[in-house]
C-alpha cells in the first residue's frame, strides 16, 4: 500500500465510529467504469489505491448508522446526485426525524435540491439548502453551524459527497466541530459512474492526497480574514431579526460566538426597537443556556432623523410607538423589556457609558404619544428622536473598541446599510452581521434603488456582492414572488428556497458594500488595505 493511502487513512480514522451497519460490501472484482478501473493505467492500480484511501470507506464497505441524525450532502459531480438520493432514502426510513444539508454552488445545490425532493420524495421541512459555497471550507462551515442550530452536532450523520474529495470534506467538518466518530462516508469509489462525470484525472487525485497528507483542503485559510460579513436571510420581522442573527453568531463559535460589543444599526426611529429585541432574544438564549459568560454591550448608532422626508416622519414615528407598546408582556413578571435600565432582572448593558440615551420608556407612555402623534397637527420634537433613535455620536463610536456591527433589514430604508458601513469605518469592529429575508412586501423596493443607483453610476448591479463574495455573473437571485403578491408563510415552510430568494439582507450587503468603497475603507480603513483573500463573506438562510 502506497505511503500515501496510509496517511489518508489514518486521517480519515477508519475504524472508528461504533456499531453500524455495512451497506456496501467492496466488490470481488473490478467492475466496468469504477475508479478501480480508472487506475489500470498506474503501476499497481495506485490511482485505485489513492481514490479508496481518499474516499474514507473502510474495508468491510460503507458503514451506515443504525440512525442518523442528518445526512450532509457536498455538492460537486454529478454522480453524488442518485448517490445522494438513494442515501437520503435510507436515512430517512431509519428516521424520519432526519435533516438533509445540502452545500455548493447555485447550480449544484439545486440540482441536488430537485433530485431529492423529485426522486427521494424528501420533505422540504427537513431539507436545509446553502448556495453560496465555492469551498470545501465554505461547506463545512456552514453544515457545522447549521447542525449546531439543529442541535444535531454531536450526533451520527451520513456524508455524501464525490469518493475523491471525501477525506478533505470530513478534516474540514472535524475542524469545524464535529466528531469523526460521529461522520459515515456514504460515497464508494465502486459506485462512481463515468458516465455522470465520474472519469478523474490522476494528477487531481494525486494532488488531493498530498494535500490531505499536509491536513489542508480547498479553501482552509491560513490565516483568520480580517473582515468577516455573515448575511442571515431567514428573518421576517424585527423579532426574528435579533433571535435569527444571535443564534447564528453562536452558532459559527470562535470570535463570532464571543463578540460582546455590538453595535446595533436599524432604519431611523426604528433604532429602540432593535435594541429592545435583541436584548431580549439575547437574556433569554443566555438564561436557556445557562450562560456563565458576560453579557454583551449594545451600542445603538442610528442614522439621522434629519434625512426622513418630512411629510412621512410623523405617522412613522406614530406608528413606532403604537407598537413598542405591543412589545410589553401581559404577565407582570415579564413586565415590558422597553425599560433598557432593569439591569437588576440580568438584562445587556447599553453603552456607550455617559451616552445621554432615555432608557425607560412605559408601554403607557408609548400609546399615549401615539394618540398625540396621530392628532391633526402632531409634531416630532426631540423627546420622541432620543427615545426611538436613540444614539451614540460619530465621536463616541470611535472611542467604542466594537467587536461587531449589526444592521437589521427593513423594506424600503436605505440609511441603515449606508450607518452599518460607517459604524465600521468608525469603530474598526472586524464583523459585520446583516439580517433580514422579507416581509409581506418583498424585497422589491429595495432591489429596485440597488439597479437604480447602479445605473445612476453607469455600473453593473450587484457588482460590490460578485466582488467581495467571489460570486459568478449573473448573480442567480430570484425574487419571492410578484409584486404586491408575495408571500412569506410558503418561504418559512420550504425553507430551503430561501436559499435562492433575493432577501433585504442581500440588498444592504451590496449597499454597505458600496459605501465601504465609497469610502476607501478597503484601501486604507482601520483594518489596513484589504484585499479578495482578507474578506469573508457568508451566507445563511
Amino acid at each position: 500500500m502506497c505511503s500515501l493511502r496510509r496517511c489518508v487513512e489514518r486521517c480519515c480514522g477508519w475504524g472508528a465510529g461504533g456499531a453500524r451497519e455495512p451497506l456496501i460490501t467492496p466488490a470481488p472484482s473490478n467492475p466496468p467504469g469504477t475508479a478501480a478501473e480508472l487506475g489500470a493505467t498506474t503501476a499497481g492500480g495506485g490511482l485505485a489505491n489513492l481514490i479508496e484511501g481518499l474516499s474514507c470507506i473502510p474495508a468491510a464497505g460503507v458503514q451506515f448508522p443504525d440512525s442518523p441524525a442528518s445526512v450532509i450532502i457536498f455538492g460537486s459531480r454529478k454522480d453524488v446526485q442518485p448517490i445522494a438520493v438513494a442515501r437520503v432514502k435510507r436515512a430517512m426510513a431509519a428516521n424520519p426525524s432526519c435533516d438533509v444539508l445540502v452545500t455548493g454552488t447555485s447550480a449544484e445545490a439545486r440540482a441536488i435540491e430537485a433530485a431529492l425532493v423529485n426522486d427521494a420524495g424528501l420533505d422540504r421541512q427537513r431539507l436545509h439548502v446553502d448556495e453560496w459555497a465555492r469551498t470545501t471550507e465554505d461547506n463545512a462551515r456552514w453544515a457545522a453551524s447549521k447542525l449546531r442550530r439543529l442541535g444535531k452536532i454531536e450526533a451520527p450523520c451520513v456524508l455524501v459527497t464525490f469518493p475523491v474529495l471525501t477525506a478533505s470534506a470530513v478534516a474540514a467538518l472535524e475542524a469545524h466541530g464535529l466528531q469523526r466518530m460521529h461522520v459515515s462516508p456514504a460515497f464508494a469509489p465502486a459506485e462512481v459512474d463515468e458516465q455522470l462525470g465520474g472519469k478523474v484525472a490522476q494528477g487531481w487525485v494525486e494532488a488531493k492526497a498530498q494535500q490531505q497528507q499536509a491536513n489542508e483542503w480547498a479553501g482552509k485559510p491560513k490565516t483568520p480574514p480580517k473582515l468577516r460579513i455573515i448575511v442571515e436571510a431567514s428573518s421576517t420581522n424585527s423579532g426574528e431579526n435579533g433571535k435569527f442573527a444571535w443564534a447564528l453568531m453562536q452558532s459559527l463559535g470562535g470570535d463570532v460566538a464571543s463578540a460582546r460589543t455590538l453595535v446595533v444599526v436599524k432604519a431611523a426611529l426604528m433604532e429602540r426597537r432593535a435594541l429592545c429585541t435583541l436584548r431580549k432574544n439575547i437574556r433569554d438564549a443566555m438564561r436557556a443556556e445557562a450562560m456563565a459568560f458576560p453579557t454583551p454591550i449594545l451600542v445603538p448608532f442610528a442614522p439621522t432623523v434629519a434625512e426622513l422626508d418630512a411629510t412621512g416622519v410623523v405617522q412613522l414615528a406614530a406608528a413606532e410607538y403604537s407598537r413598542l407598546e405591543t412589545y410589553s408582556g401581559p404577565e407582570p413578571a415579564k413586565k415590558h423589556f422597553l425599560d433598557l435600565d432593569d439591569d437588576d432582572a440580568g438584562s445587556v448593558p447599553l453603552g456607550p457609558e455617559g451616552a445621554e440615551l432615555e432608557r425607560s420608556v412605559s408601554a403607557q407612555q408609548c400609546a399615549q404619544r401615539a394618540r398625540e402623534l396621530e392628532q391633526l397637527g402632531g409634531t416630532l420634537t426631540l423627546d420622541d428622536v432620543r427615545r426611538l433613535a436613540p444614539s451614540c455620536t460619530e465621536e463616541e463610536l470611535t472611542g467604542v473598541r466594537a467587536d461587531a456591527v449589526l444592521c437589521f433589514g427593513d423594506p424600503t430604508d436605505l440609511s441603515a446599510p449606508v450607518r452599518a458601513a460607517e459604524a465600521l469605518a468608525l469603530s474598526g469592529a472586524h464583523l459585520l452581521v446583516v439580517s433580514g429575508a422579507f416581509g409581506p412586501k418583498g424585497p422589491h423596493a429595495l432591489r429596485a434603488e440597488v439597479e437604480a443607483q447602479a445605473a445612476r453610476d453607469g455600473a453593473e448591479p450587484w457588482r460590490h456582492t460578485r466582488k467581495w463574495a467571489g460570486l459568478a455573473a449573473p448573480w442567480p437571485m430570484e425574487l419571492p414572488g410578484p409584486e404586491g403578491a408575495v408571500e412569506v408563510d410558503p418561504k418559512k415552510v420550504a425553507e430551503p428556497r430561501a436559499a435562492r430568494f433575493l432577501t433585504e439582507a442581500d440588498c444592504y450587503l451590496e449597499l454597505a458594500l458600496g459605501e465601504l468603497e465609497r469610502r476607501g475603507f478597503f484601501e486604507g480603513g482601520p483594518l489596513g488595505k484589504l484585499e479578495r483573500a482578507d474578506v469573508s463573506i457568508e451566507r445563511d438562510s
